[in-house]
């Protein structure tokens, strides 16, 4: 939501234990995103976007062969 107006829409979300924050993901119209907002459980909750993954797997260092 910016203000009043529905922007977007929340596919889906849950809590990134790896992260700890709360993830969602959606859908929003392209323009500035300062100030969106998202409702969880009727409650208006500040939202950010991410330009990049929130977590990603720790690159495992593989053993030279022999």
């Amino acid at each position: 939501m910016k203000g009043d107006r529905v922007v977007g829409v929340c596919t889906s979300g849950a809590y990134g234990h790896a992260t700890g924050k709360s993830l969602t993901f959606a859908h929003v119209e392209p323009g500035p995103t300062e100030g969106l907002e998202v409702v969880i459980l009727g409650e208006r909750r500040q939202l950010t976007l991410l330009p990049e993954p929130a977590w990603t797997r720790p690159t495992l260092a593989r053993k030279p062969e022999r």
